[in-house]
C-alpha cells in the first residue's frame, strides 16, 4: 500500500512538472506571436493576447489598453520593430531581452519628430494566466540612450 501511495504521489508530481513545462514552452510561443502581431502593427491579432484584467496604469484595462499602448508608440515610430534576442521562461513568467528600432516621426514627451533612427535595449517580463492571456507586464527601455540618438540629450 505504502509503494502505491508513493508511487501515485510520484506520478502526480510528474504530471505537474510536465504541465508547467508545457505552460512555460506555451507562453515563449504566444510571446513570439505576440512579438509578431506588434511589429506587423496587427491590431486585431494584438489585442487578442491580453486578459481583460490587463492594466496599464493611467491608460485602463484589458485588451484595448495594451491596444492603446501600442498606438502611441507605433504613432511616434510608425516603422517600429522589435528584434527579440532571449527569451526565459520560469513558471507564468516570459522575460523577452529585445532590441527595438524604429525611425522618430511623432511627438514623444515632448520631443518634437526628429526623422532620425533610434535603436535601443528593451526589456519585458510578462505574467501568463491558464489560459496563455497576458495579466501583467513590466517593461524597460534604455530611455537616456533613446534620447540621446534623437538629440533631446547629450
Amino acid at each position: 500500500m505504502k509503494t502505491l501511495l508513493l508511487s501515485a504521489c510520484c506520478f502526480f508530481a510528474v504530471v505537474q512538472l510536465l504541465f508547467a513545462q508545457s505552460n512555460t514552452e506555451r507562453n515563449k510561443a504566444i510571446y513570439r506571436e505576440l512579438n509578431k502581431a506588434a511589429n506587423e502593427q496587427n491590431l486585431a491579432a494584438y489585442g487578442k493576447f491580453y486578459a481583460d484584467s490587463f492594466e496599464i496604469k493611467g491608460l485602463g484595462k484589458g485588451p484595448e489598453a495594451a491596444i492603446a499602448n501600442a498606438k502611441r508608440y507605433w504613432a511616434t515610430f510608425p516603422d517600429l520593430q522589435i528584434k527579440i534576442l532571449e527569451l526565459i521562461a520560469e513558471g507564468d513568467l516570459v522575460m523577452a531581452r529585445c532590441e527595438a528600432t524604429g525611425t522618430q516621426k511623432g511627438e514623444m514627451n515632448g520631443v518634437v519628430p526628429t526623422g532620425k533612427v533610434m535603436k535601443i535595449a528593451h526589456w519585458t517580463i510578462n505574467r501568463f494566466n491558464d489560459e496563455g492571456k497576458i495579466t501583467e507586464s513590466w517593461n524597460l527601455n534604455d530611455s537616456l540612450s533613446l534620447m540621446q540618438q534623437l538629440g533631446a540629450v547629450k
